[in-house]
């Protein structure tokens, strides 16, 4: 009886997860940080926190993958505050702690309940990530970047945070070097 109700619990964790990212979201919304999250609003912020500005970005950019903010505005700030160089560095930087920090957040309360769906489509996806995990994630983040649904989607699957981060940096450094040299020419 113990083991059915062990199979139940784990198949609403990631449920869960969502409640709790949809409370964090109304609150953020509420709380109006949703109206400043836009390269002003997060510059401002950082500018104000002086010294501790790297911080402030760091935290602003984490928090981003809770609320669903794209974190592009964060890779365009970094670039306008600090230039190509320190700007590559905490944008790169600052994404690949944001992504870690929704990655371990949605596996800690999520679990890897994607092994759990019994979908056709979905073992298939399953079945190619875990062949080719390092890869899946690069192409996945090369594609879609920053998206936090995507981090929620590999936090629940059986895939290893070693393959996840090293897939994640892989598909995040072509990207994010094309934007510092577009922020470069352009401003």
């Amino acid at each position: 009886m113990e083991d059915r109700t062990r199979a139940r619990v784990e198949k609403l964790r990631p449920f869960i997860a969502l409640g709790v990212v949809g409370v964090v979201f109304v609150a953020a919304r509420m709380g109006g940080f949703l109206d400043e999250a836009n390269a002003d609003g997060v510059r401002a912020r950082v500018e104000a926190a002086g010294a501790w500005g790297y911080v402030v970005y760091l935290a602003l950019f984490c928090a981003s993958q809770f609320v669903q903010v794209p974190g592009l505005i964060f890779v365009a700030t970094a670039f306008l505050l600090w230039g190509p160089v320190t700007g590559f560095i905490l944008a790169f930087g600052g994404a690949l702690v944001a992504l870690t920090a929704g990655f371990w957040f949605f596996r800690a309360i999520g679990g890897r309940a994607a092994r759990h769906i019994e979908w056709p489509l979905v073992k298939r996806m399953l079945a190619r990530l875990d062949a080719r995990p390092v890869a899946s994630v690069a192409l996945l983040r090369l594609i879609t970047l920053l998206a936090p649904p995507v981090t929620y989607a590999l936090a629940l699957s059986d895939v290893r945070f070693r393959d996840y981060l090293l897939g994640t940096l892989l598909g995040l450094l072509p990207p994010v070097l094309a934007a510092a040299f577009l922020f470069d020419v352009i401003v």
